[in-house]
């Protein structure tokens, strides 16, 4: 079973991400026990409620080896670099 990750980086950016992930890779990120307290934590760092924030996030699962996005967006840096390096450095 594939575990999930809930994470805040340094750029205010928050994430759900489902797959490995190797948190000691992470550069300026916070790991969050659950998705209430990512919420939470992302309400709290861009001033709005919860349930502005809610179902916002940025979300990526390993499926079929490779990394999907649940947005429509351009991830083609997965392919050249890890899901660690991408999420600490992403700026929107």
């Amino acid at each position: 079973m594939k575990k999930d990750f809930f994470l805040l980086n340094r750029n205010k950016h928050y994430f759900v991400v489902t797959g490995d992930v190797d948190v000691s890779k992470l550069v300026d990120c916070t790991l969050y026990a659950t998705l209430s307290d990512l919420y939470e934590a992302a309400a709290s760092a861009h001033n709005l409620s919860v349930d502005e924030i809610e179902g916002t996030e940025l979300g990526f699962t390993f499926f079929d080896g490779k990394w999907v996005s649940n947005e429509l967006m351009d991830i083609d840096d997965l392919e050249t670099m890890s899901i660690e390096e991408y999420i600490s450095n992403f700026l929107g």
